[in-house]
């Protein structure tokens, strides 16, 4: 019979080493495989919820709906938590919050209380991202609060002659003009005569009269009213 072949110490060391490196090798590829983390979802998109914009309300009043945005991630998927920050851009006004996050459906929403100023009011939707939206609302005026003056007071002219015209605002009160409003006109007696008794605010809340002062330096009182609110023009015929 031939000699066995002798193994050496070392040899069986060596082997017994590369076992422990490969199952070493395959733990670890477990490791990899089970501790994979999946991708943040970022808020990337935001859309207007139509059914909010565009709303109209009486000036310093809240719109008759939340203003209302959904939130899209980079995939084009809902968002759910993502944080909306909300401003008012133009108008005044206040919102309910300055941030909020959305639902599951990736909606967000808050309520906003109109500025005091009629007309067209803004307000803002932003992400973290920058992307942005925004809500248009219309504020009317308000009820009928005073009447001012805005032009014609402390006149001097010609006895016999027209006055420039005497012009008020109807308000409400915020300032804004009131239309519709009826303003009642009186003289003292004997200063002239009215063009008119009366009459009805324009769209910028404005009415006016002219007054034929009569023969003679005679000064002149005409007020202009309605309900408890009322002011008065001075002037005097030379």
């Amino acid at each position: 019979m031939g000699a066995r072949p002798r193994v050496s110490r070392y040899s069986i060391m060596l082997g017994a080493l590369g076992a422990l490196v490969a199952l070493a090798a395959c733990n670890n590829d477990d490791d990899f495989i089970t501790n994979v983390v999946a991708p943040v979802r970022v808020a990337t998109t935001l859309l207007v919820d139509s059914s909010s914009n565009n709303q109209t309300a009486t000036a310093g009043s809240a719109l008759p709906l939340p203003i209302s945005v959904r939130v899209f991630d980079e995939t084009g998927a809902v968002l759910a938590n993502a944080v909306v920050n909300w401003s008012v851009t133009s108008g005044g006004g206040t919102l309910s919050s300055s941030t909020s996050t959305t639902d599951a459906a990736g909606n967000a929403s808050v309520s906003w209380i109109l500025g005091g100023v009629a007309g067209q009011q803004l307000a803002e939707a932003k992400l973290e991202n920058g992307a942005s939206a925004v809500f248009i609302a219309n504020a009317t005026p308000g009820a009928f609060a005073n009447i001012v003056i805005v032009s014609g007071n402390e006149q001097t002219v010609i006895s016999g002659s027209a006055t420039a015209p005497m012009v008020v605002r109807a308000v409400d009160q915020f300032g804004n003009g009131v239309a519709g409003v009826v303003i009642s006109w009186g003289v003292n007696d004997g200063a002239g005569v009215l063009s008119a008794t009366s009459s009805i605010t324009d769209a910028s809340g404005q009415a006016q009269v002219t007054l034929t002062t009569a023969a003679g330096a005679i000064p002149f009182v005409v007020t202009a009213g309605s309900g408890a609110a009322s002011v008065s023009f001075n002037g005097t015929g030379s």
